[in-house]
């Protein structure tokens, strides 16, 4: 399972995040702080609440596969580097050559990465870009504060959609109902884990702090006069 982690998780996510794209039109942290996405074509209609299936597709993937990539390039990058670092990739095989011209290129392209989320995210603070990372601009889509309407329409389009279903296309339901559920189950742990670990901190943190019934006071350090002193100096010399 541990073999695993990163790709588990990577389903996970990707079950959570097209979860509440699809309900929320937006991701789970962005739903948490009641935002939605929008389409930022000019001729996507504003009362359309749900996000069109190219805007849906960019959103996962800037989401969940280029992350998932990067965290893989980046334990690659440092795998490889300590292996040219202890001797382990000395052949001068092509192969071997990859690997250390991938070692030397790959921190100027984690220059870049990080240096365009700087970028964006200055440019947001002072208002001079719509988009405070390059991922929402990729998506083609905005972030705006969700609407009351936007939270009563999850609820009105199950009941309507599954009377005027098949029996195919309702089995078909069923099995995406269990993944929404599945996607509920998770963000509902996410947010009691989060809470746990943090009452956790706290308690522990105020545990440490706080003074032991049965611990003495810390007496006062002696204090010392100046004849005390010559006397002891004068013994000692």
């Amino acid at each position: 399972m541990l073999r695993f982690y990163d790709e588990i998780y990577t389903i996970l996510d990707l079950i959570l995040q097209n979860y509440y794209l699809h309900s929320h039109s937006g991701s789970f942290a962005e739903n948490f702080y009641g935002i939605k996405r929008i389409a930022c074509q000019k001729d996507q209609k504003q009362e359309d609440t749900k996000l069109p299936r190219s805007c849906l597709l960019k959103s996962i993937l800037c989401l969940v596969i280029l992350p998932y990539i990067k965290h893989k390039l980046d334990f690659m990058f440092e795998e490889l580097r300590h292996k040219i670092n202890t001797g382990r990739l000395s052949q001068n095989t092509l192969l071997c050559k990859l690997y250390k011209a991938f070692v030397a290129v790959y921190p100027y392209v984690h220059m870049v990465w990080e240096g365009s989320f700087l970028v964006y995210l200055i440019s947001y603070m002072f208002g001079k870009s719509k988009w405070h990372s390059p991922f929402v601009r990729l998506s083609g889509v905005e972030l705006v504060h969700q609407q009351e309407e936007d939270l009563q329409s999850t609820h009105v389009q199950s009941s309507e959609v599954w009377q005027d279903l098949s029996l195919n296309n309702k089995l078909l339901f069923a099995c995406k109902t269990a993944v929404n559920l599945t996607a509920v189950t998770l963000s509902t742990g996410l947010s009691v884990g989060v809470f746990f670990l943090q009452f956790l901190d706290w308690w522990y943190t105020s545990d440490n702090n706080a003074p032991s019934l049965l611990a003495m006071p810390t007496p006062d350090p002696p204090k010392v006069s100046g004849i005390l002193v010559i006397i002891m100096l004068h013994h000692y010399w």
